[in-house]
């Protein structure tokens, strides 16, 4: 069940560049931002990267959960 758990927080930290980043990044490659939205935009990718990288975390923490419970 761990290991399941695993593989769904890593689905969901992959699909946060469906989501979210391939266009905010496009936006920032393009420099199709004016200068008043880059700083609410850089806002909102940092948000983002920190629940990408809590949910990372977590996928880790139980991922190694799971091959704690087979051993």
């Amino acid at each position: 069940m761990a290991a399941l758990l695993a593989a769904a927080l890593l689905v969901a930290v992959a699909s946060t560049f469906y989501l979210y980043f391939q266009k905010a990044n496009a936006s920032f490659t393009a420099a199709s931002l004016s200068v008043d939205e880059v700083g609410a935009e850089l806002t909102r990718w940092a948000a983002w990267h920190w629940w990408r990288t809590v949910l990372s975390f977590a996928a880790l923490a139980v991922g190694m959960l799971s091959l704690w419970h087979v051993g």
